[in-house]
């Protein structure tokens, strides 16, 4: 009787282990999980606002006029000021920089550098509305623009080789630039425009029947 009150002691208690080391391991596994899918977020995010900025970059280089253009009205008109507007977008990696770690330390210099160069513009930009900008010759005033354009293009740049490391980096996340409409061809766009109604229509028929 003795002996097996003690072989269902220890039955319980061996029970009563195993229990505990399940649920321990279904709980590691769930924090694990968790902290795997707050990295892949850390890193989609980024990824999207690198993407956004990057975009900004080259609409501002290839949708303004071009450097000659603007030389030439810069000449013409002594009391133009280019209208350049500062509408970049960091508040992502300003406000998670410490939970930055998990990025390797190469694309988090990289990522680093980019930052550093929208702040740059941002300052270059906040440059042309000083007072002193408007005291400068039409060619003083054309270099500060190119200065500009360069940085604008040193960050598109910037953010182009982010992006090939970042896609590398983490494949399994399968990261894909969002194309804006201001930069696909008119054409594309038509046929886009058309599939999205014939799947509207084909949507609205299915749920008639």
């Amino acid at each position: 009787m003795i002996f097996d009150k003690f072989t269902l002691s220890l039955i319980t208690a061996i029970l009563g282990f195993g229990i505990w080391n399940i649920q321990r391991f279904m709980e590691d596994r769930k924090n694990a999980h968790a902290k795997v899918l707050k990295q892949d977020n850390l890193v989609r995010a980024i990824y999207a606002e690198i993407d956004f900025n990057t975009t900004d970059m080259e609409i501002f280089l290839t949708k303004n006029p071009s450097l000659p253009v603007l030389r030439k009205a810069m000449a013409e008109w002594d009391d133009l000021i280019p209208h350049i507007t500062d509408a970049r977008h960091t508040w992502f990696y300003s406000s998670r920089i410490s939970e930055m770690h998990v990025i390797s330390d190469d694309l988090m210099s990289q990522i680093v550098r980019f930052d550093g160069l929208l702040e740059k513009i941002k300052m270059q930009v906040e440059g042309l509305n000083a007072k002193s900008y408007s005291t400068l010759s039409s060619a003083g005033r054309f270099k500060v623009v190119v200065l500009i354009r360069n940085t604008a293009e040193e960050a598109w740049l910037c953010g182009k080789d982010l992006f090939r490391g970042l896609e590398h980096a983490y494949r399994e996340l399968e990261l894909a630039r969002y194309q804006r409409p201001e930069l696909v061809e008119i054409g594309t766009l038509r046929t886009r425009m058309k599939a999205l109604e014939m799947r509207i229509e084909a949507a609205k028929t299915a749920s008639i029947r």
